[in-house]
């Protein structure tokens, strides 16, 4: 498994969504009030949201440089030691807030009340009570799912029919978490 083919970034025409609502509000409000400049703001924005999704899309390769250096370095979990991956949002209502690990057997959830001491990536599994567990036996699919306005999405799938969301708020915790599972259920990862 290449390490390459995990990495899920945004499309980069994501970036220009904003900058186009903002062109069609401002089109909009500004025919109705008959102002001058209307047109030429518009387009203006328009412009703008193709140059920071261009930017974006020539950008993309670093972003996946650095994310396939970083899985790269991801310490491996150890008897007494999980391994952070990073911070994701329980989607319930309300949403709740906190962090993903990598254990022995699974993926642990914690919430940001938890207090957590993290070193090299490294957290002791006796200073942590995790709110959730999903052990990689009862996982029967990890997905990824990104769209305009909810942004990045881990859904893990466990035998019982249960599906769990959470919101990434960083693309590379996908990635760790693909990795994670790779390994532990034997798939070899070649290195970036």
């Amino acid at each position: 498994m290449d390490i390459r083919a995990d990495i899920r970034l945004r499309p980069a025409w994501h970036v220009a969504v904003p900058f186009l609502l903002g062109a069609f509000m401002t089109g909009m409000i500004g025919a109705a009030a008959q102002h001058e400049f209307t047109l030429g703001f518009s387009l203006l924005l328009v412009l703008w949201g193709v140059l920071w999704s261009l930017l974006a899309r020539t950008r993309r390769a670093r972003f996946h440089t650095a994310i396939a250096e970083a899985v790269a370095r991801l310490p491996a979990p150890t008897a007494g030691k999980a391994t952070w991956l990073g911070p994701a949002t329980l989607k319930v209502r309300p949403r709740r807030s906190g962090h993903l690990l990598w254990s022995g057997d699974g993926f642990l959830w914690l919430p940001d009340t938890a207090p957590l001491q993290v070193e090299g990536q490294q957290i002791a599994l006796d200073d942590v009570r995790p709110e959730l567990v999903f052990r990689f036996k009862e996982l029967t699919e990890m997905q990824h799912a990104c769209g305009i306005l909810s942004g990045d999405q881990l859904i893990l799938s466990r035998q019982d029919g249960v599906t769990t969301r959470f919101a990434l708020p960083n693309p590379v915790v996908y990635t760790f978490a693909a990795h994670a599972l790779a390994l532990e259920r034997g798939v070899p990862t070649s290195p970036p």
